[in-house]
C-alpha cells in the first residue's frame, strides 16, 4: 500500500490500516506530523501485521510509533524528526533499519535490547546525530553497519560494536568521529571501509581482525599505523585500497621490511605524493594478484620486478611520474618489460595493452 502526496493528512493512525497489511509506503505527505500506532498501549497493537514501513519526504513529521511486528524500516527526508520511536525502543523483530537525510535526528533510540533481531543498520546524512544507541555491542545478529555523512557523530557507542556476526563496517565523512573501540574483537569482520573521518582517527593498538578480506582506508594516521603494524598479519586479505594523501614520509610501498599478504588479489595505491617505487621484496609472496591500480602518485618511477607481477591481469596507472608513463606509452624501456606480458594495461585512460585502435 502506498500513500503519496496527500497534503491533507496531519495525523495517521495504524488503526486505519487493514489488519492483514504487510507493507506501507508513505511519500511526500508534507503536512504529516504524527504517525501513531494507537494500540501501542493496548491489545490493538498486537493485531497490526505491518512488516515493512517506508516514510519519505515528510518534513513536518515529529512523532513516530512503530508496530511491534515491523521487520524493515526506512525513514528518509524527515527533517524535523528527532527520534525514531516515541516509545524509546525498536521492535524486537526489526531486521533492517535505514535512516537517511533526517537532519534533525538526535537519537535513534535510547538503547537497543540484546534480543533485537537487527541485521542491517544504515545511517546517512543525519547531521545532528552524535552517538548510536547503547547496547549495540550485545546484538548477536548484526551483519552490516553503514554510517555515512554524519558530521557530528562523536562515538558509535561507548559499549563498542557488535562482535559476533558483524561482517561489513563502512564509515565515511564523519569528521567528528575519532575512535573505533575494540576493533580486534570483531572476529567475523570481512570488509572494513574508513573514509574522510577525523585526521587524528587512531589505529587500534591491538590491531585488526585477521578475518578481514577487504580494507579501504583514507585516514592518514590510520594508514601510517596500518603499514607500520604490518599488512602481512592480515592472512585473509584479498582487496586493499589505501590512500596516502597525508603520508609524505612514505617513499616506498610497502615500506622497507614489510611484505604484503599472499592472499591479495587487488591493490589500489592512491595519493602518495612522495612515493617513488613499489618494492619487489614486499610483493614477493603475492602470487594471486590480479589487479594493480596506481593513482595520483606523481613521483613513482619504478614498478616491482616482472617475476612478482606474472599473475597480474590488469594494470591501471593514472597521473604518475612522466618517466614511468613515457616508457609504458612508448612500449620501451625496463619498466615496459616488467608489464608487457599483462593482458590489460591502461595508462592515463589510454589503453596500452591491448593497443587502442581507431578507424
Amino acid at each position: 500500500m502506498q500513500i503519496k502526496e496527500c497534503r491533507s493528512i496531519v495525523s495517521f493512525s495504524m488503526n486505519n490500516l487493514p489488519p492483514t497489511l504487510k507493507r506501507l509506503v508513505i511519500i511526500d505527505c508534507s503536512n504529516l506530523r504524527c504517525l501513531v500506532d494507537q494500540g501501542e498501549n493496548t491489545s490493538i497493537s498486537s493485531t497490526c501485521s505491518l512488516e515493512h514501513l517506508e516514510i519519505m519526504v515528510c518534513p513536518l513529521l515529529v512523532s513516530l510509533s512503530l508496530p511491534i511486528r515491523l521487520q524493515n524500516l526506512l525513514v528518509a527526508n524527515c527533517s524535523r524528526l528527532a527520534s525514531l520511536s516515541s516509545s524509546g525502543e525498536l521492535p524486537s523483530g526489526l531486521k533492517q533499519l535505514s535512516v537517511k537525510d533526517c537532519l534533525g535526528l538526535e537519537s535513534i533510540v535510547q538503547a537497543i535490547h540484546e534480543t533485537s533481531s537487527l541485521e542491517l543498520l544504515e545511517i546517512c546524512r543525519c547531521g545532528n546525530l552524535k552517538s548510536l544507541p547503547q547496547g549495540l555491542n550485545k546484538l548477536s545478529n548484526v551483519k552490516k553497519i553503514n554510517i555515512l555523512l554524519c558530521r557530528n557523530l562523536v562515538s558509535l557507542t561507548a559499549s563498542g560494536l557488535p562482535t559476533r556476526k558483524l561482517e561489513s563496517l563502512r564509515i565515511s565523512d564523519c569528521q567528528s568521529l575519532a575512535d573505533l573501540p575494540n576493533m580486534h574483537k570483531l572476529t567475523a569482520l570481512k570488509k572494513l571501509s574508513l573514509f574522510d573521518c577525523s585526521p587524528d582517527f587512531p589505529f587500534t593498538e591491538q590491531g585488526l581482525p585477521t578475518s578481514l578480506t577487504s580494507i579501504s582506508v583514507t585516514l592518514p594516521k590510520f594508514c601510517h599505523s596500518l603499514l607500520k603494524w604490518g599488512l602481512h598479519k592480515l592472512t585473509s586479505l584479498k582487496e586493499l585500497f589505501i590512500d596516502g594523501q597525508q603520508c609524505p614520509h612514505v617513499v616506498t610501498f610497502p615500506p622497507e621490511g614489510c611484505v604484503l599478504p599472499p592472499t591479495l588479489t587487488s591493490i589500489t595505491v592512491i595519493n602518495f605524493g612522495n612515493l617513488r617505487s613499489l618494492l619487489t621484496m614486499g610483493f614477493r609472496n603475492v602470487g594471486c594478484l590480479r589487479e594493480l591500480w596506481l593513482l595520483d602518485c606523481p613521483e613513482i618511477e619504478s614498478l616491482p620486478e616482472k617475476d612478482v607481477l606474472l599473475s597480474v591481469r590488469k594494470l591501471y596507472i593514472r597521473r604518475c611520474h612522466i618517466s614511468l608513463l613515457g616508457q609504458l606509452i612508448m612500449n620501451q624501456g625496463p619498466e615496459w618489460l616488467k608489464i608487457s606480458h599483462m593482458p590489460e594495461v591502461i595508462v592515463d585512460r589510454q589503453s596500452i595493452i591491448p593497443k587502442a585502435t581507431w578507424e
